[in-house]
């Protein structure tokens, strides 16, 4: 009798307990009908039809979707409240919703009927709108801006009595970490683990070594199609064992297996390496887009996105035949001599009908399709999609053939998208711990002078996501920023460099081109900033010249003065520049 995976491994030097997670897991690997917690049958047609690596030209998406979702109504209320969803349908749903945001949407266009797949490809009237990456981009916005980290720290009293900062974690572990976040491609990586996540529900980012990066890792990101997992029995929202698939549904498996200890790679048919990591730990950090308590992976928003917009771009092809079809018309001979008798050009058509009383002749038949009405039928399909995941008309700048909308406007619309945002917070942040003490995991085992101790070093810092930023309407930008200055809130050397990102990139460039604007103005006459009056009022009034003979700019030039000024500089009242009416005009003082 031949020895078994597991006799294998033990030979070769790998503990008892480690080996059996390890044989399973090969099992899983390789068993396309194999699901997490119970057995059903595999949807292998399914597989070679719609996401092999050959024949997959104009297949029915509404005959996938039955397939997989009689596969889910076949579970028993026991399975489907204590069981994990079968992995083919898991990786099925999974692949068809990237699928969809990636726009290789005409996948699961309906062939007409008796249309064979090369008529499929050559139809001209295909049509499809991906609202499914608009929605997905839409929504994940919390790392629309890289967040604030900072590393908690505590004051203490000095040697000498003086307060010092003390910082939980070494100085090595801190600087190595801020190096790592402040490349954009890090944060560009958050971004992208938001929105697949959002997108399929579950995904996975495993930090790998590259050293031409900052701090040296690169994030490298699995869906759930490409994951499979043997949940810790102990603890089933972490996992025993992860199985990479890189490529679930091609002909060559290319799979590797992580455990704690053990790192296993399936790669070659021949040869098979089994080798100690050394990381103490499975490298791959979890994200899900909802907390999920009977099953390890979670399902997003596919269901209530992808396959709407599968059968709206059904919709869209079926009108863009009909509005080819519209412009065509069809002539009708009505009782002519035969059936084989022609029309057109220099030809002469006869029509003897054996009763005079019946009609005849030629006629134009067109469809006449009532296009307006299926084209309010395709928008109101888009605003539900819209409405049931959350997504904000506003959040698309403006809306459709209305007019633009107010900042205050939009800003009360994104609410659900801000309340969103702030409760995914919750799931993120915790994901980013857990992936910092990855990250330096890798760091330690391929440079062996860094030091990091997971128990004693694992870095503590808190994160500050960026609030979403709406547009002001001017004059609103202007009463905020006069009280953000009046209020010490900002400075305008602030507002200079916010308006200005690219060509003041520090506050040192802002602060001296704010200081030259202001030499220029107080050149030109003007007073920025000061409370006391200028000596030079017509540049404090904007070039208004006072009309009384005699008078000191200073000590005689009153309030009353400048309205009588600005009365008679009024327009006349036909004019459309006419200044304001004034309410009242102040007396002046007279001498007894």
């Amino acid at each position: 009798m031949g020895k078994s995976v597991k006799d294998t491994l033990v030979a070769n030097g790998i503990e008892e307990e480690e080996a059996e997670l390890i044989a399973e897991a090969i099992a899983l690997s390789k068993n396309r009908a194999r699901r997490a917690s119970h057995e059903i049958p595999a949807l292998r047609s399914v597989r070679r039809t719609f996401f092999a690596t050959s024949d997959t030209t104009g297949k029915d998406f509404r005959k996938f979707h039955d397939l997989v979702t009689q596969e889910i109504q076949g579970l028993t209320p026991a399975e489907v409240a204590f069981g994990d969803i079968p992995d083919e349908c898991r990786e099925q749903y999974s692949a068809f919703c990237w699928s969809m945001y990636a726009g290789h949407q005409e996948l699961f266009l309906d062939r007409h009927e008796d249309e064979d797949p090369a008529e499929f490809l050559n139809r001209p009237q295909k049509r499809t709108l991906n609202v499914t990456r608009l929605v997905i981009d839409t929504l994940s916005k919390l790392y629309h801006r890289p967040p604030t980290r900072k590393h908690k720290s505590e004051t203490q009293p000095g040697p000498g009595g003086e307060e010092i900062e003390v910082f939980d974690s070494p100085i090595e572990i801190r600087d190595r970490l801020d190096e790592i976040w402040s490349g954009e491609l890090f944060n560009r990586s958050m971004q992208e683990i938001d929105r697949r996540c959002r997108l399929v529900g579950t995904v996975a980012v495993r930090p790998m070594y590259d050293p031409d990066l900052p701090g040296g890792i690169r994030l490298w990101l699995y869906m759930s199609h490409q994951l499979r997992v043997i949940p810790d029995p102990a603890a089933p929202w972490k996992p025993a064992a992860v199985i990479e698939r890189v490529h679930p549904f091609g002909k060559e498996q290319s799979t590797t297996i992580w455990t704690d200890t053990w790192f296993v790679d399936l790669r070659s048919k021949r040869r098979v390496t089994v080798e100690r990591h050394g990381l103490g730990r499975i490298p791959h950090v979890f994200c899900r887009d909802e907390l999920s308590y009977n099953s390890f992976f979670t399902e997003g928003r596919g269901r209530v996105l992808c396959n709407p917009n599968a059968i709206l771009n059904n919709d869209l092809s079926d009108l863009e035949s009909i509005k080819q079809m519209q412009g065509f018309s069809l002539l009708e001979l009505v009782n002519p001599v035969n059936d084989k008798q022609r029309v057109g050009p220099r030809e002469t058509a006869t029509f003897r009908p054996s009763d005079k009383t019946r009609p005849f002749g030629a006629r134009f038949v067109s469809p006449n399709a009532p296009l307006g009405e299926l084209r309010a039928d395709i928008a109101q399909q888009v605003e539900q999609i819209l409405s049931v995941n959350g997504v904000p008309s506003a959040a698309l700048g403006a809306e459709v053939n209305r007019r633009t909308l107010s900042g205050a406007a939009i800003r009360a619309a994104m609410q659900p998208i801000v309340s969103d945002n702030k409760n995914r917070e919750s799931l993120f942040k915790p994901l980013e711990h857990d992936l910092a003490d990855s990250m330096l995991r890798i760091v330690r085992r391929h440079e062996p002078g860094f030091a990091y101790n997971p128990i004693t070093d694992r870095p503590q810092f808190t994160l500050f996501y960026q609030p979403l930023e709406f547009p002001l309407d001017v004059r609103d930008q202007v009463v905020k920023d006069d009280f953000d200055i009046a209020q010490a809130i900002t400075t305008p050397a602030q507002i200079i460099r916010r308006d200005n990102p690219e060509e003041f990139p520090d506050d040192e460039a802002s602060i001296e081109k704010w200081q030259e604007n202001l030499a220029e103005q107080r050149t030109a006459g003007f007073s920025p900033g000061e409370d006391e009056p200028n000596l030079d009022l017509r540049a404090s009034y904007g070039g208004l010249t006072p009309t009384g003979e005699g008078r000191d700019p200073v000590d005689t030039y009153s309030t009353e003065d400048l309205l009588e000024d600005l009365d008679a500089m009024a327009e006349p009242s036909g004019s459309t520049n006419a200044a304001p009416v004034m309410a009242a005009k102040v007396p002046r003082a007279t001498d007894e």
